[in-house]
């Protein structure tokens, strides 16, 4: 009887292990995903100023909540835009230089676009 409990306790302890060798790569393999998945946001909204950049409009506004995920802001200095989320930091270029009225702009905000001259005007609308 001692060795059928023993056997249980050893094929126990060999499953959390089994599991735990498991599931360290697992989770990395979403938490690669995550980031691509900012990464990915961060360059399509670059490329939506870029759009509005090289198109013939004068002005355009953005709702962020419709284009920013969860819990992230984005700042714009100078040709970069930095999506934010906690204390992980996607950039990507922007063809046209940038002057923003804020630091950051998050969910809830609402953002106008202007062109002047060579530069994009950020001020966010209230």
């Amino acid at each position: 009887m001692m060795e059928f409990t023993l056997t249980r306790v050893v094929l126990c302890a060999a499953g959390i292990l089994v599991l735990g060798a498991i599931l360290t790569p697992v989770m990395d393999m979403f938490e690669e995903r995550d980031d691509t998945s900012y990464q990915g946001q961060s360059d399509n909204i670059a490329s939506m100023i870029d759009t509005f950049y090289a198109s013939d409009a004068y002005e355009m506004t953005i709702s962020l909540d419709k284009i920013l995920p969860r819990d992230c802001e984005i700042s714009l200095r100078n040709n970069v835009l930095t999506l934010h989320h906690g204390d992980r930091r996607f950039e990507s270029l922007i063809d046209a230089d940038t002057i923003a009225d804020s630091e950051s702009y998050g969910r809830g905000q609402m953002i106008s676009l202007t062109k002047h001259d060579r530069t994009i005007i950020i001020k966010e609308v209230i």
